[in-house]
């Protein structure tokens, strides 16, 4: 049985939050962290489109979206030059208040959901409204 909401498109899953759902991800992707482009691509292999929730799914993730340094970590050097960081096994991290730089800052970066929000929150709602054939 189809309720009203089912055919004008609003139900959880429907063709609305479908549309959000894909707005979200297309106007992130150009915020989001970028080295080898996995964890850009995670959204689109992790989301189930319709859901209403995006999943980046990467194990730096949360930490890549903090912005911050977590710690302790201390220097490896391989000849003599600085080759990376290592954190002793076991002990918990926590922030040191210092920010993680980015490459394709200040677009890429920290809490991109949040920017992208602040810049594209009307495009979406009209995408949606659009689709399911009505207005804002």
């Amino acid at each position: 049985m189809h309720t009203l909401l089912d055919a004008a498109g609003l139900a959880p899953g429907g063709l609305a939050q479908q549309v959000v759902d894909s707005e979200v991800i297309r106007y992130c992707d150009p915020k989001v962290p970028f080295r080898t482009g996995a964890l850009k691509d995670s959204a689109l292999s992790n989301t189930v489109i319709g859901s209403g929730e995006i999943v980046y799914a990467a194990p730096y993730a949360h930490y890549l979206y903090m912005g911050e340094v977590y710690g302790p970590n201390f220097p490896i050097f391989e000849a003599g030059q600085l080759a990376g960081w290592r954190s002793p096994r076991g002990k918990p991290k926590y922030p040191t208040g210092r920010p993680l730089t980015y490459a394709g800052a200040p677009e890429r970066g920290a809490h991109w959901a949040e920017r992208m929000d602040a810049e594209h929150h009307d495009d979406i709602v009209r995408a949606a409204a659009a689709a399911i054939g009505g207005h804002t």
